[in-house]
Parts: structure tokens; sequence; C-alpha cells
């Protein structure tokens, strides 16, 4: 499990959380408080209100072609297809009807599962496996859409003279659907609450599914499901509040674009392999730093060795493992991926000796770390399959790091010359055997 980001964590969720709370005044507190606005541009602003969701989502399918993201796009075509159902179906028709709770739970189920289920890694969409699952659930949504119109359609003056004119035909469809509909009726499985409680906790146990997968890969893509189901069982419970569903989708589209914005100013200062801060970042705190400080550059010995004898796969394990290492050193070090197999640490207020004895203890938890290559026949999380191989067949490689560490003085007043010095001093470290922190 990678390790939580909890700056990052309440960069992502904190202004989604704000920005639902609002959505929530808006509903109760603030729609009737509009309402009594005689201004005609006012009135002209909420008739545009329910059109404005489609023309964001709209923005957001051309930024998930732009980014080729299949996950990205499966949650705009569910967030679409949910407005849909909750404000063009005539929604508070079906909440009145004795089916009333079928809908709920199939909407929740449909987009639930969905969300849940195709919002793994980040896929292209110009594959044939994308177009076959985009096919799919294109189709799903159609089927959906019919189901949802069809007591409508039993209702309406069409039916009526299509029962008229084909008696037997009308009859069988009849027939079929309510017994198909009539066992999901709320006063068999709800106890004649106005509420379908089981849809409450297949809602919970979703978003629980969400957060946990959240919480092992931090990806944008999962908050993006978390807000659409917390969206959409904002806009069930208030589904009678004019308005409720068009105010719901208009903040969830806000915050996708918020969500997305982030994400992207994440890839420029986070470094996706190692999770430490790039080199951007690095040059900016470089820049804030105070008369007293010390800078190590750090490099992993015969990295192309690894790539070269036991793949790429295993060099980008062997990246992942230093950098773990990495952001456990102790001395309050900031530290960063500096480059491909390269990393930096800066030591505010620490001199060169101080900042010394902190590398040192990382260099050797780096040495006596067991780095396993995994072969391809191993599972990556298969606790059963790791137990299969015995300590003979287990293959393993010896990790080290050679590194420079330079301290602001007289001859290096700035902070790219102490870098450059602590370039140089790696080098001495790398001539001298590796495995070894070189200082002035």
């Amino acid at each position: 499990m990678n390790k939580i980001n909890f700056k990052l964590l309440f960069k992502q969720i904190v202004i989604p959380i704000i920005l639902f709370i609002i959505s929530l005044l808006v509903i109760f507190r603030w729609y009737d408080d509009i309402q009594n606005f005689q201004s005609q541009q006012i009135r002209s602003l909420i008739n545009i209100l329910p059109i404005l969701p489609y023309l964001l989502f709209g923005i957001l399918i051309l930024l998930a072609f732009r980014e080729n993201n299949r996950q990205l796009l499966i949650s705009i075509l569910l967030s679409i297809f949910s407005y849909l159902i909750l404000t063009q179906i005539n929604f508070p028709y079906l909440v009145n009807l004795v089916l009333d709770t079928y809908y709920i739970e199939m909407l929740l189920l449909f987009v639930g599962i969905n969300a849940v289920i195709l919002s793994e890694n980040k896929r292209p969409i110009n594959t044939p496996v994308s177009i076959l699952i985009l096919s799919i659930l294109f189709f799903a949504m159609i089927i959906f859409l019919f189901l949802s119109r069809l007591p409508l359609n039993l209702h309406s003056k069409m039916f009526h003279d299509f029962l008229i004119e084909f008696p037997k035909s009308a009859s069988w469809i009849q027939n079929v659907s309510y017994h198909f509909l009539v066992p999901f009726r709320s006063d068999k499985l709800y106890f004649q609450t106005q509420f379908p409680w089981i849809a409450i906790v297949f809602f919970l146990i979703m978003q629980f599914t969400i957060l946990i997968k959240y919480f092992h890969k931090p990806k944008h893509y999962y908050l993006i499901n978390f807000f659409l189901m917390l969206y959409l069982i904002s806009s069930i419970l208030f589904i009678n509040i004019p308005y409720s569903s068009v105010i719901n989708f208009n903040f969830l589209a806000i915050t996708i674009f918020i969500l997305l914005s982030e994400a992207q100013l994440s890839l420029a200062y986070i470094d996706e392999l190692t999770q430490l801060p790039t080199r951007r970042k690095m040059n900016e705190t470089m820049q804030a730093l105070g008369s007293n400080y010390s800078i190590a550059m750090i490099d992993v010995d015969k990295f192309k060795s690894i790539n070269d004898k036991y793949g790429h796969k295993s060099g980008d394990q062997a990246l992942q493992l230093i950098a773990s290492n990495l952001a456990a050193m102790k001395g309050n070090a900031k530290v960063f991926r500096f480059a491909g197999d390269e990393f930096a640490a800066i030591f505010p207020g620490k001199k060169v000796e101080e900042a010394a004895v902190f590398l040192e203890e990382f260099r050797k938890n780096v040495f006596e770390s067991k780095f396993i290559i995994r072969t391809p026949k191993r599972k990556y999380n298969s606790d059963k399959d790791r137990n299969k191989n015995t300590p003979n067949k287990v293959k393993t490689a010896r990790l080290s790091v050679s590194i420079g560490v330079a301290e602001k003085d007289k001859d290096s007043k700035t902070a790219l010359k102490v870098l450059k010095k602590a370039d140089k001093n790696l080098y001495k470290s790398k001539k001298a055997g590796r495995n070894k922190v070189s200082v002035d």
C-alpha cells in the first residue's frame, strides 16, 4: 500500500467537501430567496441552470478524450446519465408509485457498480477493450432508460391505443413488467417506509469500497466517483425540492473540474512512481531557504545493470524501495526525486556534519534492505503465491547508494552553488568505490 500523503489528501478533499456543503445550503436556504426576486435576469438565469450541467459535462468529455482517459470518460457518462434520469424521466412521479424504491435501488446499483468496477488503473479510450466496455455501458444505459420509462408508458395514451389494437401483446408486456417490478415494492421490503434503507446501505458499501481503493492508490478518479455517488444520493433524498438535482449536478461538474486541476498540479509537483516531490518543487524550495542549510545529492549505484539484468519493472521497484527509505529519513529532511535514478535531500538549519549522520543512517538502511526480484510468474499482491517461493527460489539483489553533501558557506553562497558542490562530492563517493557518503 502506498504511503498516505495527508497534505495531498487534504487538498483533494477539503474543497469538494466545502462545495457539497454549499450545494446543500443552496438547496435548503437560498433557492426560495432567489425565487422571490422579480428580476427578469435572475429568472432567466434559473431557466438556464438545467442546461448548464450538460454544457459542463460536455467540456469534461472533451477533456477525457484529450487525456485519452477511459476512467474519466466513464465517470462523466455516469454523471450525465444520473442527471438525465433524475431530471428528464419525471422521477418525482415515479417516486409516488408503488414501485418507487425500485428505481432508487436500480439507479444506485447501476451507477455504483460501474463506478467501482470500471475505475481501476488509468486506461486509454482508443483500445478494443475500452471500446467494448464503453459500448456495453452505453447499451446498459439504454436498457435502464427504457425500464425507467416503462411505468409511464403503461399509463400513456399510446399504450392504451396499443392495448386496443393488440390486446394479447399489450397484456403480455404489462404482466411481465409488473411481475418483474412488484417484488421491489416498498411495502414488501421496507415495511412501508418512504425511503429504501437497503439503497442507503448499498450506497454506504459503495462509498466505503471507493475510499479503500483511494487510500490504497490515491488517484483523483476515485474521488470523482465518490462525489458522484454523494451528489446522486443527495439528489434522490431531496428530489421533491425544486431544482435540487440541477443544483447538485452543477456542483458535481465544478467538483470534477477542481479534482482534475489538482491532479494536473500534482503531476507537476509529485513524481508518480516514487510519490516524492519533483525537481520543480525542489527548485521552489531552494528559493525559500534561509542562511543555514545543507543539500545532499543521492545516486543509485549500478542502476543500469539492474534494468539490464532484471528488467525495467524491477528497476522501478528498486527506485520505490529507495524512495520509501528516503521519505523515512530523519533530520527534518525535505526529499525529492531529482531525475532518473538521482534523488536529493535538503536539510534546513543543519550543518553538513549533522546532515551526514542522517544520510549515513539512510545509506545503511538501503544497503541492508532485502530487495526481492519479482519474477513474471509471481503475482504482486498474492500472499498465497508469495508463500510458494522457497528461500532457494527467491531472487534478491543488493542495493546501494552513493551520496554527496555540502552546506552553504562563504564559497557557496547560493543554493545552486551548494547543489553543484554536493554533486561533486557525489562523484567522490563514486570514485571511492560507491556506497559512501562524501562531504568536504
